[in-house]
């Protein structure tokens, strides 16, 4: 009898969990739960040309004195690529107030210094660095910054060029140092690198440094994620000539104290999502693409997937589907409590004109 009591509870608990919710593995009790950050799509790109914005992929954004900043990127403003369209590439900035009551974007166009996409973006104390990137036809060695001066947008060159042209690299701030990862050189016959750079921003006058590759092979479109005193890689593709020759699912940590690369193991199908901090231990990975299918209007989107890794245990500990969909070649922020992910492609040539925003409501 007492059995079979306890045993009914058990089967009850576990059948009122909530079913969006997959534990890959057994989470930390102690670690805030993906449970707590609440979703929404309510903050959207204003009208552009006076049309509905169709959003952009591979924009530069961070948050800058509250307000929230994005821009460039690419989309496909007439017909998609199936039906033989173009893309285009974009130099116009778009700025939210973050913390203004019935605030409205604020929109400039021709803000960037040309129209330009995919590259890295750092967000720094007094403002977003621009790191790379590409147009239609070349990719960029060039180094710019986004500041804010008495309300004005401001571009700021003084920085150091990137020894290479890079497009489709990952990059992370750690310790007062910019990491550069992957990427390619040039835009026609695309071709992945093994680059890896750093710039220690207190010492910009040295440049960029080349630092010995990791233990896998070269890639683009990759996740990164740092912590402490090191930074993880994750996943990314490997291409040449154009022609995609592997999908990884690798990972890897670098300790930026001892220098050195390790394999993780484990699987990681996260191509081209984003990776930020969420508490000490642990940082949280959006989305991400885990096999390539044909660009067509019966794509079925990319993962819904939220994914909590514990940096001790060098896995993942929980793993959550949420309604929304979750934009790749895209950067995600965070400010205070709340997460952005900043526009971005939801399927191949589809962007999506949201904001993702998590609300941490712990």
């Amino acid at each position: 009898m007492l059995y079979t009591f306890f045993r009914n509870i058990i089967l009850s608990l576990i059948f009122f969990l909530p079913q969006n919710a997959i534990w890959a593995q057994k989470a930390n009790p102690s670690h805030v739960s993906l449970n707590q950050i609440y979703w929404d799509n309510d903050l959207i790109l204003p009208r552009l040309q006076n049309e509905e914005n169709r959003g952009v992929a591979g924009a530069f954004s961070g948050i800058l004195s509250n307000n929230l900043i994005v821009a460039g990127g690419t989309n496909f403003p007439n017909l998609m690529p199936w039906e033989g369209g173009k893309k285009k590439w974009w130099d116009t900035l778009y700025l939210y107030p973050l913390k203004k009551k019935k605030a409205k974007w604020r929109i400039s166009a021709k803000a960037l210094p040309h129209p330009i996409a995919y590259g890295v973006s750092i967000q720094l104390e007094n403002g977003i660095l621009c790191i790379g990137g590409c147009d239609s036809t070349q990719c960029y060695c060039d180094v710019f910054m986004i500041s804010m001066e008495k309300h004005k947008i401001n571009i700021s060159t003084d920085w150091p060029s990137l020894p290479i042209p890079l497009a489709n690299a990952c990059g992370t701030l750690i310790d007062g140092k910019i990491y550069i990862i992957g990427g390619q050189k040039e835009t026609k016959n695309a071709t992945a690198t093994s680059t890896f750079l750093m710039l220690d921003i207190k010492n910009k006058q040295k440049g960029w440094q080349v630092l010995p590759a990791w233990p896998g092979g070269p890639r683009g479109y990759a996740v990164c994620a740092v912590t402490k005193s090191t930074l993880f890689l994750f996943s990314g593709r490997n291409y040449e000539n154009d022609r995609i020759i592997e999908v990884y699912k690798d990972g890897f940590e670098y300790n930026i104290l001892t220098n050195k690369w390790n394999a993780i193991s484990g699987d990681f199908p996260f191509m081209a999502g984003t990776a930020i901090s969420f508490d000490n231990n642990n940082f949280i990975i959006m989305g991400g693409v885990s096999q390539i299918l044909p660009t067509t209007i019966a794509h079925p989107g990319f993962s819904h997937a939220i994914r909590l890794f514990d940096v001790e245990q060098k896995a993942i500990t929980e793993v959550l589907e949420i309604r929304q969909s979750i934009p790749v070649t895209t950067n995600i922020l965070r400010k205070d409590n709340t997460i952005y992910v900043t526009s971005g492609e939801i399927k191949p040539g589809i962007r999506s004109p949201f904001i993702l925003r998590g609300t941490i409501t712990k």
